[in-house]
């Protein structure tokens, strides 16, 4: 994901050398996470990038049942 929200870059200009770093032609789906809507708002301004969480071809979600929390597991 190079751009979102009309053109931020929630992924980043830092380079890291964990994650390959995106393009619209790699196959991969990049998943980064937010702490909330000031952190989103911070993106869309260029403070800051949102959190690397993984990269990859093949992604599976699966979402707790826990209340007033959003927790997701990712499976690359």
């Amino acid at each position: 994901m190079i751009s979102w929200a009309s053109g931020s870059n929630p992924w980043g200009p830092e380079r890291d050398d964990q994650f390959m770093r995106p393009t619209h032609y790699d196959g991969m789906l990049e998943v980064v996470g937010v702490t909330g809507v000031a952190h989103m708002a911070q993106i869309q301004g260029g403070l800051r990038s949102a959190m690397r969480v993984a990269q990859g071809g093949h992604v599976s979600c699966h979402l707790l049942p826990l209340p007033n929390l959003s927790v997701f597991f990712f499976r690359i």
